[in-house]
């Protein structure tokens, strides 16, 4: 296997680590139940996206392991924050894993979108990439809605 396909895949489960991690992380730190089952939500999100490049690795190794259906990745729903009983006593809390949140989630999906060209023909790593990147750009939606929408609550 290609030594740049490898660093593309490291790198990419790693940052998909960096997210589960911090969205975990970020959850202990907010007071509002809706907004942290997001964050958790997330967190299991980011875990799934790391299954999916490890199974692919895995299959790029010649490793027996079940073959990922291109349909087997989803896309979340549209709504996975409910912000009606936004705690505002931890709005800046809020608003710094929002802006960190949507920070992650362009640079993945820019990372995604940048290493297809190393995924040679593979026709299945590049639906794999597409979707992550479509992934990541969904939750970055989410968090910039959030922040444009709560970032004008503050009082300064």
């Amino acid at each position: 296997m290609d030594r740049d396909l490898i660093s593309v895949f490291k790198t990419a489960f790693l940052n998909e680590v960096d997210g589960q991690k911090f969205y975990e992380m970020a959850a202990e730190c907010i007071n509002t139940p809706e907004v942290k089952e997001a964050l958790l939500r997330l967190a299991d999100e980011e875990k799934l996206h790391q299954d999916y490049l490890k199974s692919e690795l895995n299959r790029l190794h010649g490793q027996s392991t079940r073959d990922m259906d291109k349909s087997e990745i989803i896309l979340p729903e549209p709504g996975i924050f409910k912000t009606d009983n936004l705690d505002f006593s931890s709005l800046d809390t809020a608003l710094m894993v929002f802006s960190v949140g949507m920070r992650l989630e362009k640079e993945a999906e820019n990372y995604y979108r940048s290493n297809k060209e190393f995924l040679g023909g593979d026709l299945r790593l590049q639906i794999l990439f597409d979707k992550l990147a479509q992934w990541e750009a969904l939750h970055y939606e989410y968090f910039k809605r959030l922040y444009d929408q709560y970032g004008g609550e503050r009082v300064v």
